[in-house]
């Protein structure tokens, strides 16, 4: 992978909490909502929001989808986004663009875009850290470790 690298392994909460974890399916306005309730910023909401997008399972960065670089940001900006709140990132009316600068900063530095990624990774990192026997390390972050598995006894 280039450019960037984080931990993997913190702990997290063993239930689902009340809070729901932003969603591909989010306007804009309820991404910065969510990201601001756990003490993020829209720089964060940007950065983070490519390397969120980099999976096994989904790509949204289809010129360079084994490379971990600043492309989805220059998708972006070509109108791109492959999902609807990916392009808001740029465009949506709703926030006046708010995010629109962090988005052009991004597609046109490249090391300015690992940088605040690695900012966004250390303050997620460090929102209501569980220590202790509190919580898990996850095996699927996705999933609570075991709950695949009580599903299939019922």
């Amino acid at each position: 992978m280039d450019g960037a690298t984080w931990m993997k392994g913190w702990k997290d909460n063993q239930f689902h909490g009340r809070s729901k974890p932003p969603s591909p399916f989010d306007s804009i306005t309820i991404l910065q909502q969510k990201f601001a309730n756990v003490g993020l910023n829209d720089t964060d909401l940007v950065a983070l929001s490519d390397g969120g997008n980099r999976s096994v399972l989904s790509n949204f960065d289809l010129d360079t989808p084994d490379q971990f670089d600043n492309k989805y940001y220059t998708n972006l900006k070509n109108l791109n986004g492959l999902l609807t709140t990916d392009q808001d990132l740029l465009s949506a009316a709703g926030t006046s663009a708010s995010t629109a600068p962090d988005v052009n900063r991004f597609a046109a530095d490249q090391n300015v875009f690992f940088e605040s990624f690695i900012e966004g990774m250390i303050k997620m990192g460090n929102i209501k850290v569980l220590t202790g026997d509190s919580g898990e390390v996850r095996s699927n972050c996705r999933v609570v470790n075991g709950a695949i598995r009580l599903r299939g006894r019922r």
